[in-house]
């Protein structure tokens, strides 16, 4: 008989998990898709990276010449950096690659109108709302609509989770509340927008018929009121123009990522802040961790390890990011850089990370030095761009010595 691998949820990170292990598993696996088409996705327009590209090509043979149209997506070169200093600059994508913006609500219909097709011996679909899932020594039981499934491993990537008692509550931002509005007359860009705001920093993402926004803000330090205003002024329209979508979100990530035959992915594994498509990338790396884990390469400990210390750079990267601050010598920017610093302050990992650039650059090998979550070419531009200089030898404002 065959294995079989569920994967829950048809989200984009359930879509990307498909994509992944279509590609990836042989034939002897069944990989079965369960999700309720009922069941509205959090559909805003996504940013991406080299690494979503990769995934689609294999799972989903999307092609980034003849497939725009069916994504609504345009290209992406980059996250152009707004207001975070004087001057603007754009942080290109990790190894020369390209990436796209898309449309989250046409993901799954393009890429299981292809995966029967590309895959007829492994993919499989369930129609149905999971009732309860049950660990097993060698089988993980789902009921679906009332009927018994056994899988050999389960990926749950049905969405953010209900109780987070089982979950690390992550310090590196003080986020926590997001407005989201979309023009349908723009000027095309191919990057991602960072806009710094004196509340936060706003997302701007193209796709080819709308451009949307989202206004980041912690909702403790600044009232709706002027969340809106603000925005308002920042996009040079006046409130009542704006047609105003929220959402409310924390930064998060498991504690563990596999315990025996049920896994976890997408906001079910994680969530960070949507900058430079932190999540998204995240996505990609857990379903590497989670391939080793299914074919037993690594054991529950080590994937359970890994997938932490990735969830830690993430909060590295975050955190880097935040402790020079902005423009903007504001309520929250104060806040924001200090909890960032203090996060980054004994922090030997990333400190390690400094020390190993900083003696690259002294030999004359800036490029060969260590990666954090980007390559270490992006980290040159960014600790540049940021008018940081770490690697050239100016002391972190958070630890006083290289």
């Amino acid at each position: 008989m065959k294995k079989r691998l569920g994967v829950i949820g048809a989200g984009t990170a359930g879509v990307l998990t498909m994509a992944y292990f279509l590609s990836r598993l042989s034939n002897e696996w069944d990989i079965v898709s369960i999700h309720d088409p009922s069941v509205p996705i959090l559909g805003i327009g996504e940013s991406t990276n080299p690494s979503f590209i990769r995934l689609l090509e294999m799972g989903a043979r999307f092609s980034v010449s003849e497939d725009t149209k069916s994504l609504d997506s345009t290209l992406k070169f980059g996250t152009k950096f707004i207001n975070w200093r004087e001057y603007e600059w754009l942080n290109p994508l990790i190894s020369g690659g390209i990436a796209v913006h898309f449309n989250n609500f046409k993901l799954k219909e393009f890429c299981f109108d292809r995966f029967p097709k590309l895959w007829p011996d492994k993919f499989k679909l369930i129609e149905g709302s999971v009732e309860d899932i049950v660990n097993g020594t060698d089988k993980a039981t789902l009921i679906v609509n009332g009927v018994k499934e056994e899988f050999d491993y389960i990926i749950d990537c049905s969405g953010f989770p209900t109780d987070y008692s089982e979950y690390h509550m992550s310090t590196c931002s003080l986020l926590n509340h997001c407005l989201v509005h979309s023009f349908e007359e723009f000027d095309p860009i191919e990057y991602t927008e960072h806009i710094a705001t004196k509340n936060g920093w706003m997302f701007g993402i193209p796709l080819t018929n709308r451009k949307t926004y989202g206004y980041l803000f912690n909702d403790k330090i600044t009232t709706m009121d002027d969340a809106i205003q603000d925005m308002a002024q920042t996009l040079e329209v006046t409130p009542d123009q704006l047609n105003i979508r929220e959402y409310k979100f924390q930064p998060y990530y498991a504690k563990k990522l596999v315990e025996g035959r049920i896994t976890k992915n997408g906001n079910k594994a994680l969530f960070f802040e949507p900058i430079s498509a932190t999540s998204i990338n995240q996505y990609n790396l857990t379903c590497d961790i989670l391939f080793y884990y299914i074919t037993e390469q690594v054991t529950e400990e080590m994937a359970n390890e890994k997938f932490t210390l990735e969830s830690n750079t993430a909060e590295d990267i975050i955190n880097y990011y935040y402790h020079g601050g902005t423009n903007f010598d504001s309520e929250f920017w104060q806040a924001a850089v200090a909890n960032a610093k203090s996060n980054l302050k004994d922090n030997k990992r990333f400190n390690d990370v400094i020390e190993y650039n900083y003696r690259a650059h002294q030999l004359g090998m800036p490029y060969n030095g260590i990666g954090h979550l980007f390559s270490q070419f992006n980290l040159v531009v960014l600790d540049e761009a940021f008018g940081y200089n770490y690697f050239k030898g100016n002391p972190p404002q958070f630890n006083q010595s290289i």
